[in-house]
C-alpha cells in the first residue's frame, strides 16, 4: 500500500512512463507477483483439500463458490477477483 501511495514523477510527466525513472512500476510487480504466487498456493490447496475429502462433506466457502465450474470463471479470473476483493 505504500508503494502505491508514493508520489511518481510519472504522474506528472507520462512521457517518462516508460522509462520508469523511480522504479515504483518495477517494485509494484514484484509484490503483484508475489501475491499472485500467495492466492495461487491458496487455490491449490482448495482443490487438494476438496478432492482429497470425497466421504466427508466439506462445506462451502466463497473460494470454492468461485471455484465451481458452473461459476464460468476462470483461474486467472478468480484470482483477480480475490486480488481486488483483498486490497
Amino acid at each position: 500500500m505504500e508503494e502505491s501511495g508514493r508520489l511518481n514523477i510519472v504522474d506528472y510527466f507520462p512521457m517518462l512512463r516508460p522509462l520508469d525513472p523511480q522504479g515504483v512500476r518495477r517494485r509494484m510487480m514484484g509484490y503483484m507477483k508475489k501475491g499472485f504466487a500467495i492466492i495461487d498456493e491458496m487455490i491449490d490447496r482448495s482443490v487438494l483439500v476438496k478432492g482429497s475429502s470425497r466421504e466427508s462433506p466439506v462445506e462451502n466457502d466463497y473460494l470454492d463458490a468461485l471455484l465451481d465450474p458452473s461459476s464460468g470463471l476462470t483461474r486467472e479470473k478468480v484470482k483477480s477477483l480475490i486480488w481486488v476483493f483483498s486490497i
